[in-house]
């Protein structure tokens, strides 16, 4: 059994990174689940501080398109293109919305990097608030060839 550890978005959510070089960020890639058809629109966007530097905008019928979705529910990684040099320092990885009010029954949520294969069964009681946003950062690696 495998376990899809969430958190649903109430106004946003971020996740601290730090950059350890300089980057040529491509996409960014994250795990994120639909429930239902949540209205509004959301944003997965880069800050420096409180300036956003890059903000990608999505709904949750792109997401359901992106993947085929016919069930009420859908979950996956999604990758957004990006075009920016990040250069090494600290930066925040947000999920925020606009004209997005959370339901129960009609929500979006992003998935923790959690490993999903129980060691025993008391890791099913754990409190996932620990884990951090699962993302990816796809930078481009240029190789010169010398002769």
């Amino acid at each position: 059994m495998t376990t899809l550890a969430i958190d649903r978005l109430i106004t946003s959510f971020s996740q601290p990174i730090s950059v350890s070089r300089d980057i040529d960020l491509k996409a960014m890639r994250v795990k994120l689940y639909g429930h239902n058809n949540p209205t509004g629109t959301f944003f997965l966007s880069i800050k420096l501080g409180a300036t956003t530097i890059l903000s990608n905008s999505f709904t949750s019928q792109d997401l359901k398109s992106k993947i085929n979705a016919t069930e009420p529910y859908y979950w996956g990684e999604f990758a957004f293109p990006v075009s920016i040099v990040l250069l090494r320092g600290d930066y925040t990885i947000e999920l925020s919305s606009s004209g997005y009010t959370f339901q129960e029954s009609s929500f979006i949520g992003w998935a923790k990097d959690y490993d999903s294969e129980p060691q025993n069964a008391l890791e099913f009681l754990e409190d996932f608030s620990k884990y951090p946003f699962s993302f990816t950062l796809i930078e481009s690696v240029n190789r010169e060839v010398i002769k």
